[in-house]
C-alpha cells in the first residue's frame, strides 16, 4: 500500500504538463526505478500501466500502476535483488 513520503527518492510523480496537476505514488520503504509506460492500444485517453521496480533491499518487486490514476494495481515480491535499471534489460 502505498504511504506518505518525505522525499522525491522514494515516489513516482505524474504531471500534467498542460494544467499542472499532479498525482502521487509513495511508499517510505520503497525506491523506484524510472517507470516505463505501457499503452493499451485498443483504448483512448492514457490506457495503460507504468512499470517500475523497487531495488532497495535483498528482495525486489515489480511494481505496476495505472497510468492514468497512479494508483498500485500490483507488486510481486521476489526473495533476490532485481537490477535497477531492468527497463533497459528486456
Amino acid at each position: 500500500m502505498a504511504r506518505t513520503s518525505d522525499s522525491t527518492a522514494n515516489s513516482l510523480v505524474k504531471l500534467h504538463v498542460h494544467t499542472g496537476e499532479s498525482r502521487l505514488w509513495a511508499d517510505r520503504d520503497a525506491y523506484p526505478s524510472q517507470p516505463i509506460c505501457v499503452a493499451d492500444f485498443t483504448g483512448s485517453g492514457e490506457d495503460g500501466v507504468l512499470l517500475s521496480v523497487d531495488a532497495a533491499g535483498e528482495s525486489s518487486y515489480p511494481l505496476v500502476l495505472d497510468a492514468e490514476t497512479i494508483h498500485e494495481r500490483a507488486r510481486a515480491r521476489v526473495p533476490h535483488h532485481l537490477p535497477f535499471a531492468i527497463q533497459g534489460e528486456f
